[in-house]
């Protein structure tokens, strides 16, 4: 059972690179276009800019279709595009619970925005954290980062990447950037 597990492990590995590669390789071939508040079709997330890759070491072991498409499936709908941005937004089944997720890549850096009315963005954002893309690891410092970002910004350097939290929060609204950023070489 041992040997067999140890073979799939291997073979598990296989697929999410060969997936970003296809993905890397569809973002380069299609030209950037200027888009504003258009839905996105399946070659609209192809026109949005994607820096270059070079070595594990400064990019992201994850994608901007990774995350876009994390949130597609998560909230059963498509993003339109503004911008640079990928935004998602709508309502909980509350009137009050109004949420809006950018998602957008600013160099080697990739930004994920929430923000909302209620408690529906915040509970979005930390289903977020448990994306299938992050290890465990992050996961938990993400949760700690949210909690000590209450107080403005909380950076940490991880094993993978560098993360910063920024938060706003008042009364009635709720504000969150994440930026994923490559550890600098």
């Amino acid at each position: 059972m041992t040997g067999l597990r140890t073979l799939l492990q291997g073979r598990r590995m296989l697929f999410p690179i060969g997936g970003v590669a296809l993905a890397a390789a569809a973002l380069f071939a299609a030209p950037p276009i200027a888009l504003v508040d258009r839905p996105l079709s399946g070659s609209l997330l192809q026109s949005v800019s994607t820096p270059a890759r070079g070595t594990y070491v400064d990019r992201l072991p994850f994608t901007l279709p990774d995350v876009v498409g994390y949130f597609t499936a998560a909230l059963e709908t498509t993003p339109s595009v503004s911008g640079n941005r990928l935004v998602f937004s709508g309502r909980n089944s509350h009137a009050e619970d109004a949420f809006r997720i950018a998602v957008s890549s600013e160099g080697r850096d990739l930004v994920v925005a929430f923000g909302g009315a209620g408690d529906y963005s915040i509970t979005l954002a930390r289903e977020f954290f448990e994306a299938p893309f992050f290890a465990r690891d992050e996961t938990l410092h993400f949760f700690t980062l949210l909690e000590r970002s209450h107080d403005g910004v909380a950076t940490a350097a991880l094993r993978r990447f560098t993360v910063r939290f920024t938060q706003v929060e008042h009364s009635d609204d709720f504000h969150l950037t994440i930026r994923f950023m490559p550890h600098a070489t």
